[in-house]
């Protein structure tokens, strides 16, 4: 089989919402697009929390005919094959292929833009399936959700506190504990998409640490995730 190379033309990350554009297409006849930019690893999260645990397969409603694929958090040029044809998605975390009918074969591709500002990972589709290929019926039950994982890069700066004091810190988060060096840089879940009875909805995760030294017992520091994000806490 031959692999034919597809040219995507890469932008920076762009969190625009006036921005609007329609997906871009590229026509392939081979099944396994490849990349021009050497793909970006995700850490992948160890939390076995029943919280984290999607609810069971639900049936996909019936809609227009035609693929809409959406994204969930909404993230800009996500690769997403439908049909051995390459889109990418828009501002809003879309890909529309009003036209296609039948039994289409569709499949997350991957994400990666320059310079690497975050990182994305397949999570799960709205009806529950896992496999990041799948078979879409476009005749009336094509339009579904992508659970995706969101990652930005961070660094932790300790404020205060004594000359020998450690340089880690331990954030506890709804996906399990976090440990922090200062001054190093580290991925960090910021979002992921999660399913429920009525879709996808995307979750902002939060990072606490202990209350600064003589601060209240319930004044923790809170933090969420931006890209290259610098979090500075006060010594415990």
């Amino acid at each position: 089989m031959v692999a034919l190379c597809i040219p995507v033309a890469w932008r920076a990350l762009s969190n625009d919402s006036n921005h609007e554009a329609a997906p871009k297409r590229v026509t392939s006849t081979s099944s396994a697009p490849r990349s021009s930019a050497a793909p970006t690893k995700a850490p992948k999260s160890t939390s076995s929390s029943p919280e984290n645990t999607p609810p069971a397969r639900t049936p996909i409603a019936r809609t227009a005919p035609g693929i809409q694929i959406r994204v969930v958090p909404a993230v800009r040029d996500v690769q997403v094959m439908v049909d051995q044809t390459l889109y990418t998605t828009t501002s809003d975390g879309v890909v529309n292929v009003p036209s296609a009918r039948g039994s289409i074969n569709v499949s997350y591709v991957g994400y990666s833009v320059i310079p690497a500002l975050q990182v994305v990972t397949f999570r799960a589709w709205s009806d529950g399936l896992t496999p990041p290929a799948r078979t879409l019926d476009a005749n009336g039950r094509g339009h579904v959700a992508m659970a995706i994982d969101v990652r930005y890069r961070v660094s932790v700066t300790i404020a205060g506190g004594a000359r020998t004091r450690s340089r880690t810190l331990t954030a506890t988060s709804s996906v399990g504990p976090v440990k922090f060096t200062e001054g190093t840089r580290r991925w960090v879940l910021a979002a992921r998409g999660e399913r429920s009875s009525s879709g996808v909805a995307p979750r902002t995760i939060e990072y606490s640490f202990d209350p600064p030294r003589g601060a209240p017992a319930n004044r923790r520091q809170t933090f969420t995730a931006g890209p290259e994000a610098l979090w500075t806490v006060r010594a415990p």
